[in-house]
């Protein structure tokens, strides 16, 4: 017998994409992602069209990061850039090259979760000042 499978709400799906809420709505209505309402008027997102957006999009499972459990925070280049002092674009090398682990959104835009960034910069014996993060 198959396990039942979760329907995500928008907020779910954003946090696990590392986009906002109002970005997954125009996905919806802009036929990019399937949805259905419940009774109360909200979206709910099917684990397997989930998957077959991640799938479209190139998104590996081993770079969805969900963060509805834990509190990873994930992070744009612009952060990473301002808290490690190199610009954005050093920042995309590094995710370019796989020596930062970073996803990929739908729009092209990259994010990098907290604890990918602390491991990177443990490896380069460096200390990460979260102080410069934007709010």
């Amino acid at each position: 017998m198959q396990a039942l499978r979760k329907n995500l709400t928008t907020g779910e799906v954003s946090q696990l994409l590392g986009v906002t809420v109002n970005c997954v709505k125009k996905w919806i209505y802009k036929g990019k992602l399937r949805a259905f309402r419940t009774p109360g008027g909200h979206f709910r997102i099917t684990e397997e069209e989930f998957d077959r957006l991640a799938h479209e999009t190139g998104l590996r499972q081993d770079e969805v990061i969900d963060t509805r459990d834990s509190k990873d925070r994930l992070l744009t280049t612009g952060d990473v850039a301002r808290c490690t002092g190199v610009s954005t674009t050093t920042v995309k090398k590094w995710a370019r090259s796989g020596k930062l682990r970073a996803i990929h959104l739908l729009g092209g835009h990259r994010r990098i979760a907290l604890s990918a960034l602390r491991e990177f910069l443990a490896g380069r014996g460096t200390v990460l000042d979260e102080s410069s993060f934007s709010k």
